[in-house]
């Protein structure tokens, strides 16, 4: 009985090893673009100067948490200019969620320079240090099995990401893309805020 038990646990161990192994993680942009295919990369916008609200709503295929926002880098350039165009601002712990895909990767920053931020992607986590600002660091995910979401937790106040994104890998399927009306109506928001702005500029 215990030799049983004692085969039970090795088995139950290599099979938990197994599956950590199986997410593999990129400090280098060029690297995870060789062993992905199909990537999406997110568009974040925003009206030049200001910001658009992604609070508790799916655009391009991703739910977002309730603090989540769009921010242009004119709208405090001391905060938000990461030299990257606009950028999604988050909170402190935030969980994005999608349909399954099997590579995930973004450029990471947050308002504390060096402050840690913890990804989890299947119950791994990966501790993601941040750099001075206006310098966004990269990291990327690959699992050979697919997984639903990536939720993020740091110490300072507030999270910045950019180029978001989601991919395929290898032989495996690429994440599935498809636009709802909850994307459609924000980014005609986000197009009207803009036209509207153009407007009284050339009055």
């Amino acid at each position: 009985m215990k030799t049983r038990n004692f085969l039970c646990a090795a088995i139950g161990a290599l099979f938990m090893c197994s599956a950590n192994a199986a997410l593999v993680v990129y400090d280098s942009k060029t690297a995870f673009n060789d062993a992905t295919t199909s990537q999406i990369v997110e568009p974040y916008i925003a009206p030049e100067n200001s910001f658009l609200s992604l609070s508790e709503a799916t655009f391009n295929g991703i739910r977002y948490p309730e603090l989540a926002f769009m921010v242009d880098p004119g709208y405090a350039p001391d905060l938000y200019q990461w030299n990257s165009g606009a950028v999604l601002l988050l909170g402190n712990v935030a969980t994005l969620s999608f349909a399954p895909t099997h590579a995930f990767a973004a450029d990471f920053g947050t308002l504390n320079p060096g402050a840690a931020v913890t990804v989890t992607i299947d119950g791994i986590d990966t501790v993601v240090r941040t750099e001075a600002r206006r310098n966004l660091r990269f990291r990327g995910w690959v699992s050979d099995t697919a997984f639903t979401s990536v939720s993020f937790s740091t110490p300072a106040q507030f999270l910045i990401l950019d180029n978001v994104t989601r991919a395929g890998a290898g032989g495996l399927p690429p994440p599935v893309q498809v636009p709802e009306p909850g994307s459609l109506a924000l980014m005609g928001v986000g197009l009207l805020l803009l036209a509207r702005k153009r407007v009284s500029t050339v009055s």
